[in-house]
């Protein structure tokens, strides 16, 4: 027969709680209750995504301090849900950054799609791994440094797009000669030499693990843009892996997201037009992970609409409370104890804006105005989803 065990609970008076404090700093610690390890979140632009990877709709986002990965098919969306979070970040009072190692960045797009002020980003360019993450840690340093002192208050967000992209410099080094016309001192001189398995993997596990604590003092969100790829002979289950990082990437990363694009939008005219895509979350420190956001449009012409994908996350957090024909009630708790009604459905997934910014708490939100931002900001991607959307079509390989 097993024995009964008493539940203990331990008390500390003041002297103790004092003892520990003392203690912290004599060791050169912290206490927990007193430790900020993230003080605060940038926003992506999406509502439903900053709930899966931080666990606040409006506040939440990719997080200051920490490293974050977001992996994806081709033409997923991958460069726009980081332009979207470089907006967020001058939002924010904060320095954007976007290292394009794939040339991947267009001024017209960025303005038009995620209302980048164009005189408010940086941007860099390295040829090689080795170099892109020299020239992460030179603008971190530079920025923070002497040269321009910018404060610990504005965060720094810099998008690297994309690790999978960039060759090491060995590889690169191929490049400057003609491999099958030079001599063995030839290719050594040049620095190409023979392929290093594990090589580019290696460099990443060799450079994540200073750039994981540089980020974390200098307050700055980091976001990897990577590739997904087809493995080779997968039977049962998941058949993707990611281009770029090796493994260090995914234990180093606070946040890692994938993006999946499983519809075509089409208009009246039978024009693709945009992608539905689904977000989903395979890993965050800041609340439950392998959540998803579906049925968001991104739209090539106007960005992606912010408040796609909140009606399923919303029911499964118990804020709304599914009726008949597509009924749905704003839970009291977050309708300030009134009867809050609304149309939709599981299929479209989303929520009137009407209703957000009737009840704002649905989404963390403390006033209407926050939701009113997303209006002004991303209105027009909302708006094209019951407008310029005549049909939705399977996605077929790479059409």
């Amino acid at each position: 027969m097993a024995k009964k065990t008493k539940e203990i609970q331990i008390t500390m008076g003041d002297n103790e709680l004092e003892m520990f404090k003392k203690a912290a700093k004599d060791i050169g610690g912290d206490v927990l209750d007193e430790l900020d390890n993230c003080p605060g979140f940038i926003d992506t632009g999406i509502l439903a995504v900053n709930y899966i990877i931080s666990g606040k709709f409006v506040g939440g986002g990719f997080a200051i301090g920490h490293m974050a990965e977001v992996a994806g098919e081709n033409a997923a969306g991958k460069t726009l849900l980081g332009t979207n979070f470089l907006r967020g970040c001058q939002t924010y009072g904060g320095i954007p950054v976007f290292h394009d190692a794939e040339n991947a960045i267009s001024k017209d797009f960025a303005i038009k799609a995620s209302h980048i002020d164009p005189k408010r980003l940086l941007v860099t360019k390295s040829d090689t791994l080795e170099g892109s993450f020299n020239q992460i840690n030179r603008t971190i340093r530079n920025l923070r440094g002497e040269k321009f002192n910018v404060p610990l208050e504005k965060p720094l967000s810099i998008v690297y797009d994309s690790i999978a992209i960039s060759p090491s410099n060995r590889e690169f080094a191929q490049t400057t000669i003609d491999v099958e016309e030079a001599t063995q001192s030839q290719i050594k001189e040049a620095g190409a030499g023979v392929e290093r398995p594990g090589e580019r993997a290696k460099i990443c596990s060799a450079e994540l693990r200073k750039l994981n604590s540089v980020c974390f003092k200098n307050n700055v969100a980091m976001l990897f843009v990577n590739q997904l790829r087809k493995k080779i002979g997968v039977m049962y289950g998941d058949d993707w892996t990611e281009a770029g990082g090796g493994e260090a990437l995914k234990f180093v990363c606070s946040i890692r997201i994938r993006m999946h694009s499983y519809k075509q939008l089409k208009d009246a005219k039978g024009q693709t037009i945009g992608m539905n895509v689904t977000f989903k979350c395979k890993k965050t420190r800041f609340t439950g992970a392998h959540k998803e956001a579906k049925n968001v449009h991104l739209f090539y012409e106007k960005g992606i609409d912010p408040f796609g994908g909140l009606l399923e996350l919303l029911i499964n957090d118990g804020r709304v409370i599914q009726g008949g024909g597509g009924n749905y009630t704003v839970a009291e708790k977050y309708s300030g104890g009134r009867v809050v009604k609304f149309k939709s459905s599981k299929e479209e997934n989303t929520v009137p804006v009407e209703t957000l910014l009737d009840c704002p708490a649905l989404v963390d939100a403390t006033s209407p105005d926050q939701i009113q931002y997303y209006v002004d900001m991303f209105g027009d991607a909302a708006a094209a989803v019951s407008t310029d959307i005549a049909a939705e079509v399977d996605f077929l390989g790479d059409e």
